[in-house]
């Protein structure tokens, strides 16, 4: 009876792992086209915050997409190999660069949805007024707002797990 309650704890652990990483490919490819659309859509104004969106998600669906085709959980794209080796140069360790990977994943996430972005119908004459703009959440479908929700949920709880293990 124990073995079949390990092999039934062993099949929900793995569906979990799968649809975390499922939903991590998924948010990595929202992170890249929100990201082309921030510095398209500002003129060139915010790519900074931008680029860096895309290379946060280039590395997750990296990270993502390999952990998926190996069956693995231990992935680390070269994006997140650079926070690691930044949190070493200033004494950190590896646990330091991932909980600064997961928080900027989330600040960009947040950036990119409480930014102001130009209302669906908005017009002008002369020039975009400040009743024009809206945040992009409000603009943003219901959908890919629960998707990035529950891919923060999940960055946010490894960098709790990264935290308590650095102590």
């Amino acid at each position: 009876m124990q073995a079949l309650k390990d092999e039934q704890k062993s099949l929900l652990d793995q569906s979990m792992r799968v649809t975390s990483q499922s939903l991590g490919l998924v948010a990595g490819g929202l992170q890249v086209t929100g990201g082309i659309g921030i510095c398209v859509g500002s003129v060139g104004w915010a790519c900074v915050p931008a680029s860096m969106m895309i290379g946060h998600g280039l590395n997750n669906i990296y990270e993502n997409g390999n952990n998926l085709l190996t069956g693995q959980s231990n992935t680390e794209g070269w994006l997140r190999v650079r926070y690691q080796a930044v949190s070493e140069y200033f004494g950190g360790g590896k646990s330091g660069g991932n909980i600064a990977y997961g928080t900027a994943d989330i600040g960009l996430s947040l950036f990119g949805a409480f930014r102001l972005t130009l209302k669906r119908n908005a017009w002008r004459l002369f020039r975009y007024v400040d009743a024009d703009y809206v945040r992009a959440y409000k603009e943003t479908s219901s959908t890919i707002l629960k998707i990035d929700a529950m891919s923060g949920e999940i960055t946010a709880s490894g960098i709790s797990n990264e935290w308590k293990n650095e102590k």
